[in-house]
Formats: structure tokens, sequence, C-alpha cells
């Protein structure tokens, strides 16, 4: 994974995050090829793979579809 397409994900799923929580959430892409995920309130930062952000953006883009029909309903 290109340094472009690890901040992508992670700009994706900081947008994601916060487009369902309200939330802001902090995701920095190290060099090491891990990313830094740091909750606002919280003290500890937790270091994930690219596979973990994946599998978050998964289910937070189908939240966010699920609210999107609960809108037009």
């Amino acid at each position: 994974m290109t340094i472009i397409e690890r901040d992508n994900l992670a700009k994706a799923y900081m947008s994601a995050w916060y487009a369902v929580k309200g939330k802001p959430v902090s995701v920095i892409a190290l060099d090491n090829g891990w990313f830094r995920k740091h909750h606002y309130g919280y003290i500890n930062a937790d270091n994930v793979r690219a596979s973990s952000l994946l599998e978050g953006l998964v289910t937070l883009t189908q939240r966010l579809e699920a609210k999107s029909r609960e809108v037009t309903a």
C-alpha cells in the first residue's frame, strides 16, 4: 500500500466514523505499515493494521446506509 493509499484509508475511516458517531477520531498512518487510532476522550491510542480499518469502514458505511434509509422512510 502506498503512502497516498494509507492516507486515503485513514481519511475515509475518520470521515465515516464522524458521520456515524458524531465524534472525531484520529487515524495516522505510521511508517511501519500500522495505523494509530485515537478516540477523543480516551488517553490511550490503539495501533491497528489496515485490515482492521477496512473491516471497521465496512461496518461504518453499512450503518450510514441504514441511517439514510431511516431518513427517507
